[in-house]
């Protein structure tokens, strides 16, 4: 609230309500660092798997074991757990959202919706043409049962069967018996890098990244926060059968929107600030250096 007012007190203020989804096991609810390093590693990460994705036709996907990768992988399989536990947990998780989205943004007889030039096409073709087949078949399919059919449809999939994902975690973890009568996250691992890749020109199911920065100085510890940080990658134009060869490699930035519960617009700003000022919440309890704290007292008391 204090920083929805601070500043340009003449217009309306607004603050997002998030639903704090930290705690849920799937791979699109929020994920929590508190190291820089590791955000900035997301990007370069999926830079590296979308390479590597794109020039071996989609049968090679390679990460770079970061601790969004770990995190991500664990998710995917807490999913396959939730999945046997209960019937209709699918119905609520990622798995189907990253099919729905796939399928909206599919064209039917586009050959190069997920990979984009010919030549990493002719690397994979047979496979490839095969997953082209399914994504005209249930191209802008929205209903759940049309989703699940389309997913155990796409788990048979040579193309599905024969990815080959670096680092294979699966063989080391600890839980691979039971994994192994599951079924592996591999389908899963792989819709989240085709949705990632596919042509569209809205951001891809993907969780939100919350960034909680470690407070050393004494004089920060009022300004704790956690800090969403937004994605953002560059997609390949959408394409119609018509389109030919033309656009194929037009590419646009989009950026990922963060979804809001509720939307508070403060138009009393100047009221908003003195009733906080009136618990303890200002300037000087913000930013408690010298300069803002004479600045508060300044403007408090018109001196």
């Amino acid at each position: 609230m204090y920083f929805a007012c601070e500043s340009n007190r003449d217009s309306d203020g607004i603050v997002y309500v998030i639903k704090n989804d930290t705690h849920i096991s799937d791979p699109l609810t929020s994920k929590l660092f508190d190291k820089e390093v590791d955000i900035i590693s997301i990007k370069e990460e999926f830079n590296i798997a979308s390479l590597s994705f794109q020039q071996s036709g989609g049968s090679y996907i390679k990460f770079q074991n970061t601790q969004f990768y770990n995190l991500m992988y664990g998710d995917f399989f807490s999913l396959l757990i939730l999945e046997d536990i209960n019937d209709n947990y699918s119905h609520l998780n990622s798995k189907l959202k990253l099919c729905k989205y796939i399928l909206k943004a599919h064209r039917k007889g586009v050959l190069e919706t997920i990979i984009h030039h010919q030549s990493n096409i002719l690397k994979n073709k047979d496979n490839i043409y095969e997953l082209m087949e399914l994504l005209d078949k249930y191209s802008e399919k929205t209903e759940i049962d049309e989703l699940e059919k389309f997913y155990s449809e796409f788990k048979s999939l040579k193309f599905t069967k024969e990815v080959k994902i670096y680092p294979d975690k699966n063989e080391k973890d600890p839980r691979y018996d039971l994994m192994s009568e599951l079924g592996d996250n591999t389908p899963l691992i792989l819709l989240f890098i085709m949705a990632y890749e596919i042509r569209d020109e809205k951001f891809p199911p993907f969780p939100k990244i919350i960034y909680k920065p470690s407070i050393t100085f004494d004089r920060l510890k009022n300004q704790q926060a956690l800090f969403i940080y937004q994605m953002s990658t560059d997609k390949y134009s959408i394409l119609n059968p018509s389109d030919g060869d033309s656009g194929l490699n037009v590419v646009k930035e989009v950026i990922q929107q963060i979804d809001f519960d509720y939307e508070i617009i403060i138009k009393s700003k100047n009221q908003i600030l003195n009733e906080l000022d009136s618990i303890g919440i200002n300037r000087k309890f913000i930013y408690p250096d010298s300069d803002n704290i004479a600045k508060y007292i300044k403007e408090k008391y018109r001196i």
